[in-house]
Parts: C-alpha cells; sequence; structure tokens
C-alpha cells in the first residue's frame, strides 16, 4: 500500500461523502445518494456480482436495498481506513457494517464487509466515481498470503 499525503481538508471532504452516502441509505433517500456519486459513476457489488452505472442505476441500487424486508431499522456504519492517490483522485478503503434493529426484537449485525471508493471531485465537490462492495467473512476477507 502506497503511502499518501491528503490534504486534512481533501480527507474531511471525501470522509464527508462516505458519511452522506450511509446517511441517505438508511434513509431511502434515493435521489440523496445518487447525489453522492459523479454522472457515470457506478456501484459494484462483490456480494451479488451486479453493476449499477450512471444516475438510474445508483437509484436502482438504493430501490433494490430499500425492497430488503426490515430495510427501515438498518444503518450502515463506516470506518474509513486508509486514502491512495490514484489518477485524478483518490482510493478510499473503508470498513463497513450493517446493523439492525427490527422493533420488538434484540439488535444484531446483518453483514460485515469493506469498500473500496474511487473518489473524483467534480465541479470542486468529492464524489464517488466507482465503489466497491465486498463483503468480509471467513470465505472472501482479502488475507495476505491467501490463495484462491
Amino acid at each position: 500500500m502506497a503511502e499518501t499525503t491528503i490534504s486534512a481538508q481533501d480527507r474531511n471532504a471525501i470522509h464527508d461523502i462516505m458519511f452522506r452516502y450511509a446517511w441517505c441509505l438508511d434513509r431511502g433517500d434515493i435521489d440523496g445518494l445518487a447525489a453522492t456519486f459523479t454522472p457515470d459513476g457506478a456501484i459494484h457489488s462483490a456480494t451479488t456480482g451486479r453493476v449499477f452505472k450512471g444516475a438510474a442505476g445508483i437509484k436502482e441500487f438504493a430501490a433494490n436495498a430499500l425492497a430488503q424486508p426490515g430495510f427501515a431499522g438498518r444503518q450502515h456504519h463506516i470506518h474509513p481506513l486508509t486514502i491512495e492517490t490514484t489518477d485524478g483522485g483518490y482510493l478510499a478503503i473503508s470498513y463497513w457494517m450493517v446493523v439492525t434493529w427490527d422493533a420488538g426484537q434484540e439488535p444484531r449485525i446483518v453483514a460485515l464487509g469493506y469498500y473500496r471508493d474511487t473518489c473524483v471531485q467534480v465541479e470542486g465537490q468529492w464524489r464517488f466515481k466507482k465503489k466497491i462492495i465486498a463483503r468480509w467473512d471467513s470465505e472472501t476477507a482479502p488475507m495476505v498470503g491467501k490463495t484462491q
């Protein structure tokens, strides 16, 4: 992993877009979620193997998520880890955890994983160009030296 020097202002702005993504997703704000991406941005779901491209694709991804049973009780927690320089922007890697609390039941963890977010500036604002969503479990964790 390459070391990257990034200004505090850019780091904070990239973290803000990560957290805005989660806030919009958890509240069902489909337009707000789509606005965290570039017009040609994409979500690559390693969990389903699907790619959702452009604003329409991002909105489809959000609508699919919202249609899952129990989604209204879910929260996506994001923990940023690293940011590396890429062509024209940054690659930000973070952990995510989805928890849910169904009324009348105990809270529980739904899934764990990590994001690989390619972030670029559009008209002075940081946006996702590409978001890779991957699960992290005993079979899919990207362990160093692991052979598949």
